[in-house]
């Protein structure tokens, strides 16, 4: 249970929450604090401020296979989808846009996998509905999809290293993956 404490001290535990679960009422909810954190009482415009110094300092960092499976970029999606950031999803974009080419083939895979979950969320958000930004996602994941499936197979070691992962990456659930991926990606497209 969460202490009412001094407006310092609350207001850094309730940040540290926020930001702990991407800014997900949801996440919050499955963890058990999510009355605790409303209890606190700090306002949507206060969250967004928390989500944006994040964001900005997430996006700061390199994407590469430490910051996907770390979670940072996880983390970086769920607080771009829930403070509806649409300059850090653009940013986002360029990033992804600049660095497409350097990443193994797990690595697509999960940044397409991100970028389908935004899209997904953008057909239901009418603030992250911006025509010209769903474009641009599109376009990133039909590339990241087909170079993943036009590539060798290549799994940075770091993947192979962690204990989740491990088990699922052999070139067959790679490339059942990809096709997974692409499937979905053509659904999303056909339901536009």
């Amino acid at each position: 249970m969460v202490s009412k404490g001094s407006e310092n001290d609350d207001e850094a535990l309730a940040k540290k929450i926020y930001l702990d679960h991407g800014g997900s009422s949801f996440f919050m909810s499955r963890s058990g604090i999510y009355e605790e954190y409303r209890a606190l009482n700090f306002d949507r415009r206060k969250e967004k401020e928390w989500a944006r110094e994040r964001i900005v300092e997430l996006l700061a960092m390199p994407i590469d296979p430490g910051m996907l499976i770390g979670g940072s970029f996880g983390g970086l999606i769920e607080l771009i989808k829930n403070s509806d950031d649409r300059e850090g999803l653009e940013i986002l974009i360029e990033k992804i846009e600049a660095l497409e080419d350097e990443w193994d083939t797990m690595s697509l895979l999960l940044i397409a996998e991100s970028m389908l979950r935004l899209l997904h969320t953008a057909k239901h958000d009418r603030i992250l509905y911006d025509r010209r930004l769903i474009e641009r996602e599109k376009r990133i994941v039909a590339r990241l999809l087909a170079r993943a499936s036009e590539m060798k197979i290549t799994v940075a070691p770091i993947y192979r290293e962690d204990r989740y992962m491990k088990d699922f990456l052999s070139d067959q659930h790679v490339l059942e993956r990809i096709e997974n991926d692409r499937r979905e990606f053509e659904g999303y497209s056909d339901n536009q």
